[in-house]
């Protein structure tokens, strides 16, 4: 959990100044690899900054989304990406 929680702040330390938003998915741990994979496919897509972590033992993992608060296309596209 302390690792979890830690990504959060490292994650926006990347931007500073920077908002987070995180997704959660949780898949069967068979189709794991493919999801992650997609996701980040998705995620490079949205030209968004997103760091992908999780406890995949259990077939879960999450997005955080990095956004800048006054950039509203940025908090459009990630609200849409957590869609």
């Amino acid at each position: 959990w302390k690792a979890r929680h830690q990504a959060w702040y490292a994650a926006l330390a990347l931007v500073p100044g920077s908002r987070g938003l995180v997704t959660d998915a949780c898949v069967p741990i068979s189709r794991l690899a493919e999801c992650v994979t997609k996701t980040d496919e998705d995620l490079r897509q949205t030209g968004l900054l997103g760091v992908i972590l999780g406890h995949v033992g259990d077939g879960n993992f999450h997005v955080i989304l990095v956004v800048e608060p006054g950039n509203h296309e940025q908090v459009l596209e990630a609200k849409r990406f957590a869609d």
